[in-house]
């Protein structure tokens, strides 16, 4: 990624804060967080289903985790447009989403209705729906 001697650049896309790590791959790389919340300070405030309105081909790397499940439907094309646009030629997408499967099973092995908290985060309870 990137000439030799040059900092590479990934944009977080929804990631809240940029103290939560990114994985190892992106050791070294300039981050610039992107999201539709003032109130978190990101590098760019913008909607995701607005990248295309961005300057293009800026990022070596675009990392998105647990953000895609937050669009319907019809919005992910244009989510993704945007992530082609900004991204660099030779660039890459890392996108981490829920595991359905896993979370289904512990609907039904834990006897969970759609209401229940699944889990805890950092963040807050985290309910089945």
């Amino acid at each position: 990624m990137g000439q030799p001697g040059t900092i590479c650049r990934v944009l977080n896309v929804g990631g809240s804060d940029k103290s939560i790590p990114l994985p190892k791959c992106f050791t070294g790389w300039m981050q610039d967080l992107l999201d539709i919340d003032p109130g978190v300070k990101p590098d760019v405030l913008c909607d995701a289903r607005e990248l295309i309105k961005l300057p293009p081909r800026v990022y070596d790397a675009i990392y998105c985790s647990h953000n895609l499940e937050h669009f319907y439907h019809h919005e992910l094309s244009r989510v993704l447009a945007g992530f082609r646009i900004v991204l660099k030629k030779d660039g890459f997408v890392y996108i981490r989403v829920p595991d359905l499967h896993a979370v289904m099973k512990a609907v039904i092995d834990q006897g969970l209705d759609i209401d229940d908290q699944l889990y805890l985060s950092p963040s807050g309870p985290i309910l089945v729906r």
